[in-house]
């Protein structure tokens, strides 16, 4: 028998596959790559080194991935990954750190199919199973929005493509993994928008991905926002929830009036849950004119409209100008630009009637 044979017969299967995949061109083994579906690409993504940066680079649009700690059970948590907006095809893992309880359901409406799988005999291996699916989705996947509900403790990739990166921990700790995800995003021309729930903003807001002038940030605070850690915002949109107290409003209108922002900076809302904001400490030391309520009837959501609420003409250095509005627990910093004044008319009537 040819020694070549022999060689071929007591050579294992699986060794023999991956030397038949070691021998097909990169480009063709991409294209492969492309028809396995999202698990089966996870699954793949970590057999070894290279297939896991082929993976990388052929990218899975996903709407929504997110990991989320059930909160009746520090020990369980469930992965789902939405591959549409509408939540049409989605797969979603539920696992058990012990072993226990573990689910997978399949959902891809389009082809009918709604299925509830249960492996028997996988048990200790699920956990497994669910961890290498989500690191492979994140690794090799263009992710719209990432959702992270809890302290992940699994591995996270040294990159990541997305669009929107949301960020919640129920037990508010000051280990959170929030500044190691923000190390692996990418920045993008259009920025990412950041919607992240915490108190710990001495580890957080420091990063140079919120001086990105491209960028949005919605910040909410446990129990609230101070003012200090503010200095570095340079963000498009800024809007900080549940606020300790005014100052940090304050802080950021007077970086604008004087020049502190980029031209792309839009505007500032913060608000506080427990009691009103004191217009009179929001606008400390800040030059303004009062405006007519009535200008911004049809402004919609531009700019806060109530029967109720202030509004001020804010100065800033080399003719710029901005819209105060506050009412109650609620205070808005708009920017004046060619956008707002297309969309509110009765405002640069004002304005020319006020001679600015």
């Amino acid at each position: 028998m040819p020694i070549f044979c022999c060689s071929f017969i007591f050579t294992s299967p699986e060794k023999r596959e991956r030397e038949s995949w070691g021998i097909i061109p990169e480009n063709a083994q991409k294209h492969i790559i492309g028809y396995l579906n999202p698990r089966e690409k996870a699954k793949f993504s970590v057999t070894c080194k290279k297939n896991y940066e082929l993976v990388k680079n052929v990218k899975i649009p996903v709407y929504c991935l997110q990991f989320c700690p059930l909160r009746y059970n520090s020990k369980s948590a469930e992965i789902l990954v939405n591959f549409d907006e509408e939540n049409q095809n989605s797969y979603s893992f539920y696992f058990d750190r012990n072993g226990l309880n573990n689910s997978l359901k399949t959902t891809i409406k389009s082809n009918g199919l709604d299925c509830v799988y249960s492996p028997r005999g996988l048990e200790a291996e699920f956990r497994l199973m669910a961890d290498l699916c989500f690191q492979g989705w994140v690794m090799g996947s263009k992710i719209e929005l990432l959702d992270i509900r809890g302290d992940y403790n699994g591995k996270i990739p040294s990159s990541l493509e997305l669009s929107t990166f949301s960020f919640s921990d129920k037990y508010n700790r000051a280990n959170s993994a929030i500044p190691a995800w923000l190390d692996i995003i990418q920045e993008n021309d259009n920025g990412i928008n950041f919607m992240l729930m915490s108190d710990h903003w001495d580890k957080i807001l420091g990063h140079e991905h919120f001086s990105n002038p491209q960028s949005t940030l919605k910040l909410t605070g446990y129990d609230g926002i101070g003012h200090e850690n503010l200095e570095n915002l340079n963000s498009k949109q800024i809007q900080m929830n549940n606020v300790k107290d005014e100052q940090g409003f304050n802080l950021l209108v007077k970086k604008w009036i004087f020049g502190g922002f980029a031209d792309t900076f839009e505007w500032l809302i913060v608000t506080n849950v427990t009691r009103p904001l004191k217009t009179e400490k929001l606008l400390l030391d800040i030059k303004i004119r009062g405006l007519d309520g009535s200008i911004f009837e049809e402004a919609t959501n531009e700019i806060q409209t109530n029967d109720s609420a202030e509004y001020f003409l804010i100065f800033g250095e080399n003719g710029k100008l901005g819209i105060f509005c506050g009412i109650d627990n609620f205070a808005k910093f708009t920017v004046v630009n060619q956008k707002l004044l297309e969309l509110i008319p009765n405002l640069e009537i004002c304005l020319k009637n006020l001679k600015i």
